[in-house]
């Protein structure tokens, strides 16, 4: 069994976060301390209170807390020269939320040693920011670099939770670059929002995520470990990590009309509840076509040529206009390019005048949109004409590709099992020390002398190898995964003739056996969920693929007899599908968030590309529109020149297996010698 998750709508959350670190004004009061309206004298008095205050029993310390103090102070008299109600609004009106550059400024005329004055500046803006009086930007947070911040925050916010997360990481694998960074992650959402890490709520987090997309263009440095580190200690609720909580999910049709920013408001929301009345009989991906074109193709050009105009019932000479502009497509600095579908659109927009017009029948609401379809019915002539040509153009670009399948499968099979072996060579040799496999040389080398930025990407059973006559260095263990998905892919395609939406939903509680009524036979059965005809089916498990799927099985297993769930994103329905608990995900590679079928096609043909040395085989999508497998020359080319070969509808394919042979393998039940039908 499975279930759909939709991505939560985070667009209040971005707005929140880029207003944030806006400019000093309202939006940041909010985040005011809780004795952001102390006096200065009150401040100071108040910070021994801090349980990472210097202790009083040497003298050392004590001359640290007095440091403490002047810092603090020399701040805050600073700061008081600024307008504002409270510490955190001057703080704004002094410009110190957007750089460091003012620490310099509060410095001079303290002292005669530069690092010794500058020191105590910052010792007491820890101290301030330690007890809140303070709440910096993400910004400032990002720029202010100092580890002894850090670790003075992890001691006073919560060191039990700390902890906790430490075991968590562990517990994961983490090395301890990758869990610092997230814990310092964790310590800097705390600074900003002015609560402690077990506070934290999962709209802080996003928020974070925001602001660094919005800031940087790219997520802040160990966020996905900090969101899943707090799900494993309790703190956050959410089932899902952090790649599959910000997945796309399926937009409104209101959302998917505003895309085109449609002026005239009742033509607007005449689309809309037009989308809403098509969207029970529709998939996503059927949605958002019809939407971009009614919309976007039709409405929007009408608009964007005919400002002003606010009726569907459109003059002679303006519908005349749209018919000759839809059958090209134009874009600012592009030249024009021809539209291969505009007979679909033609076809949608007549559709839409016609339904509207038979509604209103029914809906006086819709009376005053009842009008003449602009579209004519000689104007989507030839259109099913069309439709059959492009069908023929994708079968025969499949039958071209079929005789290059024998190399397809060939050569994914020689370079998982060359991965295999190389991977074994490396696990064997030393780091430091050389090792030979195909007549070339490789030397293991540790993360340390790995000349690449992803220092965050290493994990504890990540194996490094260089080759020495190119000096090319790669992640040895990730090319034999991936070595081993493609060849799981394939095979997997090859033998059942699924789809790609089909085979990412494919679980272990997919394999189930059925008894002869005759002989009393156990066979295998493989339960694919509906699809594109939206019929479920079993296929009968032939040995080759009773043989794939157990391989996969063992694999995802490993030694625990367990396997990790895999989060899915089905792109006819823009939704995420989740296993239930007792569904193991088994046909689907397991990689750090979202699984999509452009994903894990992706896989299959980065090996056909890069190690098929001949013409390359490019994958063809599949005429359908809920598979779009990307595979479908696999798909559709499984075993077809052999005897005892049969294709089905939609390229389903069934093989009669030459011999009966049974799996040797336990996971699986014995496979009878039975045609698949």
């Amino acid at each position: 069994m499975t279930t759909t998750t939709t991505r939560p709508d985070l667009a209040a959350v971005s707005e929140s976060a880029t207003e944030s670190q806006a400019s000093p004004a309202t939006p940041q009061e909010h985040r005011a301390g809780p004795i952001d309206g102390m006096t200065a004298e009150a401040i100071i008095d108040a910070l021994p209170q801090l349980s990472t205050w210097p202790s009083p029993s040497t003298k050392r310390s004590r001359a640290k807390a007095t440091q403490w103090r002047r810092g603090a102070s020399r701040i805050l008299d600073w700061l008081a020269t600024y307008p504002g109600g409270g510490w955190q609004q001057r703080w704004l009106a002094a410009g110190t939320d957007t750089s460091t550059e003012w620490i310099s400024t509060v410095t001079n005329g303290f002292g005669r040693i530069e690092p010794t004055r500058r020191e105590v500046t910052t010792e007491g803006l820890s101290a301030l920011l330690l007890k809140r009086v303070l709440t910096p930007s993400y910004g400032f947070l990002q720029n202010y670099r100092t580890s002894g911040l850090h670790r003075y925050a992890k001691r006073e916010f919560g060191a039990e939770l700390f902890e906790q997360v430490a075991r968590a990481g562990h517990a994961r694998g983490m090395i301890p670059s990758q869990l610092s960074t997230a814990e310092n992650c964790l310590v800097k959402i705390s600074f900003h929002t002015g609560r402690d890490p077990v506070d934290l709520t999962a709209e802080d987090l996003l928020a974070y995520h925001a602001w660094g997309k919005d800031s940087a263009g790219s997520v802040p440095a160990g966020l996905y470990a900090a969101w899943d580190l707090l799900r494993d200690v309790g703190v956050l609720a959410e089932r899902l990590p952090l790649h599959r909580t910000l997945a796309r999910g399926p937009l409104s049709p209101a959302a998917m009309v505003d895309r085109h920013i449609i002026q005239c408001r009742p033509v607007r929301d005449l689309l809309v509840r037009y989308l809403n009345e098509r969207r029970p009989s529709l998939d996503y991906s059927s949605l958002a076509s019809l939407a971009s074109q009614l919309v976007g193709a039709f409405w929007a050009d009408i608009e964007r040529h005919h400002p002003g105009i606010d009726t569907i019932h459109l003059p002679a000479e303006v519908a005349e206009a749209w018919k000759h502009r839809v059958k090209v497509i134009s874009r600012e600095g592009k030249q024009l390019v021809s539209r291969e579908n505009w007979q679909s659109v033609m076809a949608t927009v007549r559709s839409f005048y016609l339904d509207i017009a038979e509604w209103a029948l029914e809906d006086p609401s819709l009376a005053a949109w009842a009008v003449p379809s602009l579209v004519r019915r000689s104007d989507t002539g030839g259109f099913t004409k069309v439709k059959k040509k492009t069908q023929a153009k994708m079968h025969q670009r499949v039958r071209e590709r079929l005789p290059r399948l024998p190399d397809l499968v060939e050569a994914t099979e020689q370079h998982h099992a060359d991965q295999q072996r190389l991977l074994a060579y490396a696990q064997a040799a030393p780091i430091g020390t050389s090792f030979t496999h195909a007549e070339r040389q490789y030397r293991r080398i540790s993360r340390e002398q790995h000349r690449t930025r992803s220092l965050l990407h290493y994990r504890p059973t990540m194996v490094l190898a260089e080759d020495i006559s190119t000096g090319e260095q790669f992640d040895v263990t990730r090319n034999e995964d991936d070595a081993f998905w493609a060849w799981a892919i394939i095979e997997t395609l090859r033998h059942t003739g699924v789809r790609l939406e089909e085979l990412l939903e494919l679980t272990h509680l997919a394999l189930v056996s059925y008894r002869l009524p005759d002989t009393g036979e156990i066979v295998p059965l493989l339960q694919i969920l509906p699809s594109k005809g939206n019929e479920e089916r079993l296929l009968l498990v032939g040995p080759e693929l009773a043989s794939v799927l157990a391989t996969i099985i063992t694999r995802l297993r490993g030694d625990n007899d367990s396997t990790e769930k895999a989060a899915v994103l089905l792109d006819h329905d823009r939704a995420i599908l989740g296993v239930e608990p007792d569904a193991q995900s088994i046909a689907i590679p397991r990689r750090p968030g979202v699984q999509t079928a452009a994903g894990l096609a992706q896989i299959p043909f980065e090996v056909q590309r890069t190690k098929i040395k001949t013409r390359p085989v490019v994958p063809v999508p599949a005429p359908d529109k809920r598979g779009r497998s990307a595979l479908s020359g696999v798909i559709l080319a499984s075993e077809l020149a052999e005897p005892g070969s049969k294709i089905g509808h939609a390229g389903i394919l069934l093989v009669t297996p030459p011999t009966p042979v049974a799996p040797a393998h336990p996971l699986l039940p014995q496979c009878a010698p039975v045609a698949l039908y």
